[in-house]
């Protein structure tokens, strides 16, 4: 058991191990190794080929087969960049390789040019092996201070408080001092890159500094900052509204907060297919809308030409110009609105010197609302189907092309906004849940280490409580021992844990005086040396009582002796007196005078 237990604690002390050139060796020798393997594999491999189609085939197949089964191996989870150490491997990391490059802890990149650095606030932190900007390598002292600053908690705190500082002086009206600001942000950010490309390399390995997404924004707020800083762009100083990016730098600096987007980003795959299947009915209404409706909503109550020649003759010009005229067009209110009109049964109708017309005049609501074009269209089926005031270009259409015409809107938004939305807001909604499930089976295995440890550590502190209790015992035992060997006398006597006496008078009632008086005093002068070895043996837990081969203690004669073991020391000495007392007047052997000097006796055993 001590065995098992010191191992154990020597595996997870052995985890971290302190990043150093052996390290660095042992790596590169293993992959090394493994690029030795493939090779003679891939060797292997094409020695086995045969010329037979058939084989060939059936080796195919069973390739497949064997990468459809196995994924290979996958790294951990709780060992990823960015989160915190788990619980269980808490209690073993030493505080003092905080901020020191590790090996790293995941077996997965065992077989990687990795390394880790655990922060003060136990967050892990992954770096490429490499040479960072072909110079640095990973025990340069530039490049050590440069991971030591970055993990440092202070550093996050310091780049997130200029982040505020900025957003804060953003809302601001511009003046020139606010303008002179930028410099210093400019400045402090660019410093933070630096860093980070010092202690992680570019681009070109894997960790590197442009190898995180969340690095890109960085970079590009950076490089914009000083396009726009050192030229004047005239009407492209609309980049500098780029600058408001910097908020969501935020996000990149905290672990944890990147942890949550990324999950957050990671369930929106779940709607992947819903999307599609979205795009693909909008694009399905939209033709459909541009079919029957291309056109429809420009329909106008124009007035008839005139043939009394105001507007000239009736030529192809003149009448497309006297139509194009919004004078001429039927308003309700003064020219503001024009009204649509259709030359079907239930549609809109102009009066008897307007002509129903198309084509002539812009498209309702500032020429926004129309099918002529798919895209247009396409915008209107979204309309449809997140209902944004649907119903006023219902109403457009019924009074243009006929009340026959609501079968398409019945259809669009009873699958549009009834299912497809819904069907949308059910996958956000299941995926949440899987991101909270997995967020408590976390917990529950967070606390589940946390349990194992504390019984861990409960167990040990038992286990070296009884380990205590036994060098305790074998303490005592050689100290008796050595008492022992100190007085000889006393290791020959028998020793009992507690004693009580009961005295009992031998022989029959019909027997004479002669038989009572067996058991009498016969010395009433007890001698010092008795009474201090009974006092020392009595009062020491342990007492003794010496017989000789007459059964006498202190004088006294005694025919029998009952042992209660189990007592403590104050019951014994309780019991003791009154029963030996009792059992001795019972048998009327015991003087007044005797009994006075035994008492007195008894008085200095009992302590």
């Amino acid at each position: 058991m001590t065995e098992d237990s010191d191992s154990i604690s020597e595996e997870e002390r052995s985890l971290f191990r302190p990043f150093t050139r052996e390290s660095l060796v042992q790596i590169e020798q293993r992959i090394a190794a493994e690029h030795e393997k493939q090779k003679e594999l891939e060797r292997k491999r094409a020695e086995g080929e045969v010329p037979q189609y058939g084989r060939k085939k059936k080796q195919k197949e069973i390739r497949y087969d064997d990468e459809d089964e196995d994924e290979g191996p996958q790294p951990d989870p709780t060992l990823e960049q960015g989160v915190p150490i788990p619980v269980r491997l808490q209690g073993s990391f030493p505080p003092e390789l905080a901020s020191t490059p590790l090996e790293d802890i995941d077996p997965y990149y065992s077989n990687v040019l990795t390394f880790v650095v655990v922060s003060k606030g136990k967050d892990i932190f992954r770096f490429s092996a490499s040479k960072a900007m072909w110079l640095l390598d990973p025990f340069n002292p530039i490049r050590r201070v440069a991971i030591y600053i970055l993990v440092h908690p202070l550093f996050s705190l310091f780049i997130i408080t200029t982040i505020l500082v900025n957003c804060i002086l953003m809302i601001m009206p511009t003046t020139p001092t606010v303008e002179s600001t930028e410099v210093i942000f400019t400045g402090i950010y660019t410093f933070e890159s630096a860093v980070k490309v010092m202690a992680r390399g570019f681009i070109l390995c894997p960790f590197t500094y442009l190898r995180d997404a969340w690095n890109w924004l960085d970079f590009v707020v950076i490089a914009l900052a000083y396009v726009t800083m050192g030229i004047d762009l005239g009407n492209l100083a609309a980049l500098r509204t780029f600058r408001v990016l910097r908020a969501l730098k935020t996000v990149a600096i905290v672990p944890g907060l990147k942890t949550i987007v990324g999950a957050v980003i990671e369930s929106v795959k779940n709607l992947r297919d819903v999307i599609i299947l979205t795009m693909f009915s909008l694009s399905v209404f939209a033709l459909m809308g541009l079919q029957i409706y291309m056109g429809v909503l420009t329909q106008k109550c124009i007035k008839k030409f005139p043939l009394d020649g105001s507007w000239g003759n009736l030529t192809d010009e003149n009448w497309d110009y006297h139509n194009r005229n919004s004078s001429n067009w039927y308003s309700e209110d003064e020219g503001i609105s024009f009204p649509l009109c259709g030359n079907i049964s239930g549609a809109g109708q102009c009066d008897d010197d307007y002509v129903c017309l198309q084509g002539f005049g812009p498209n309702p609501n500032y020429g926004y609302t129309s099918f002529d074009s798919f895209g247009w269209a396409f915008l209107s089926a979204f309309r449809l189907m997140t209902q944004d005031f649907w119903e006023d270009l219902y109403q457009l259409v019924l009074r243009a092309a006929g009340p026959w015409h609501m079968l398409f809107f019945i259809v669009i938004i009873f699958l549009g906004s009834f299912y497809l939305v819904n069907l949308i807001l059910a996958i956000v909604a299941m995926s949440y849940d899987e991101l909270q499930k997995k967020a408590e089976e976390e917990e529950a295995a967070e606390e589940e280490a946390i349990r194992e440890a504390e019984e861990a550590a409960a167990a040990k502190a038992a286990k070296l409580e009884e380990r205590a209790n036994a060098q305790a015992q074998a303490a005592a035992d050689a100290a008796a021992a050595e008492e022992a060997a100190l007085h000889p006398e006393m290791a020959k006597s028998p020793t009992y844990s507690c004693i009580s006496y009961e005295l009992f008078v031998g022989g029959e009632k019909g027997n004479d005086d002669n038989n009572k008086e067996k058991m009498s005093i016969r010395s009433v002068e007890v001698e010092s040396e008795s009474l201090v070895l009974a006092n020392h043996q009595f009062c020491s837990g342990q007492p003794q009582i010496v017989f000789d081969e007459s059964r006498n203690y202190l004088g006294l004669t005694v025919d029998r002796i009952s042992i209660s073991p189990q007592l403590p020391q104050v019951g014994c000495s309780l019991s003791l007196a009154p029963t030996l007392f009792l059992s001795l007047f019972n048998t009327h052997t015991l003087s007044l005078s005797n009994f006075l000097s035994l008492s007195l006796s008894l008085s200095v055993w009992l302590c």
